[in-house]
């Protein structure tokens, strides 16, 4: 690999405290070396408060602005202004654990992956923490379809360094102004990937906000998180079926695990004789429900299965989902 290979930092902003982001922007340029090619690019997304002089704070910081477009539109942008080999995305109120960025550049030199995947803690409380390491190992897939038939994915695209051109090459952009624009995203880009490295490095601080997007009680942000939940489903059901059986393995066994997530949000929301009524029966009209049996998945999907084939077992799933 190049001398000047670099990686493109990008956090989307949009009303997120300016402690926040100074806390972000912390994390990332106190870990950073003039011996290493680096940029971060905060992109603004139309945001109330502007976050122009936390930026000029952090050395190695550019500020974007752009018109509102939500999160999806934001890292659209920041992968357009990137210049690095590859990108890794950082949302605003999260942070990088200490010690951890060095020990990730060296992986992606090294390794010369397509996606990099790391793991992550969910943390609280505004203060930084550290994070108790375990013994580095990683695992390397010739393809991201073979990750996919493997393991479970990730949704979130902040749990990933991949290359940037591998998105770009294969025109692979986040849906804008809507919510749960990842998961299309990340599966989209395992699908056309080749080498995909995990390693157990805790490398990303998931803060636990409770008026994030995915927290919110009111109603209607709850009805809409589950329509959009309802569109990436029938968005991977028709990517799954448009696939040879082979190479749609990965997409078939995401597929069911994104049915649990979709039944999950629904018990939140909705008693089990409405879940039994007005949602079960498009999910059979596509063949995605009931769920087969599959011992390769795990205890915790088989169990779903089982318990989502009665009445009594929903009505249990109901009271663990809420």
């Amino acid at each position: 690999m190049q001398d000047n290979l670099f990686l493109s930092i990008i956090i989307p902003f949009y009303k997120v405290e300016l402690s926040l982001l100074d806390r972000c922007l912390s994390s990332i340029t106190e870990q950073l070396s003039d011996k290493q090619a680096w940029e971060v690019i905060v992109v603004d997304d139309a945001s109330p408060e502007s976050p122009a002089e936390v930026c000029r704070r952090h050395p190695l910081t550019r500020l974007v602005v752009q018109e509102h477009r939500g999160l999806g539109g934001a890292r659209n942008n920041g992968m357009r202004q990137a210049q690095g080999t590859y990108v890794l995305f950082v949302d605003a109120d999260d942070y990088l654990f200490d010690g951890t960025l060095n020990t990730l550049w060296k992986m992606l030199l090294t390794k010369q992956p397509d996606i990099l995947r790391f793991g992550f803690q969910a943390v609280t409380g505004f203060s930084r923490k550290h994070v108790r390491q375990k013994p580095l190992a990683f695992k390397t897939f010739e393809t991201g379809r073979q990750l996919m038939e493997a393991t479970n994915l990730y949704d979130s695209a902040c749990f990933y360094a991949f290359r940037l051109n591998l998105a770009t090459n294969h025109g692979i952009v986040f849906e804008e102004n809507v919510f749960l624009e990842d998961s299309l995203f990340t599966v989209r880009l395992h699908h056309v990937a080749r080498t995909v490295v995990v390693t157990s490095l805790k490398v990303y601080a998931y803060f636990q906000r409770p008026d994030s997007i995915v927290r919110l009680d009111e109603q209607p942000h709850q009805e809409e998180l589950v329509s959009r939940h309802w569109d990436n489903l029938l968005a991977l059901n028709n990517m799954m079926h448009s696939e040879p059986a082979e190479s749609a393995r990965g997409l078939r066994r995401k597929c069911r695990f994104y049915v649990i997530d979709y039944l999950r949000r629904l018990f939140q929301t909705e008693d089990v004789n409405t879940v039994m009524d007005d949602y079960l029966p498009s999910l059979r009209q596509r063949g995605l429900f009931p769920l087969p049996y599959q011992r390769a998945y795990g205890f915790k999907y088989n169990a779903f299965c089982l318990l989502m084939r009665s009445r009594v077992g929903m009505s249990l799933l109901s009271k663990l989902s809420k």
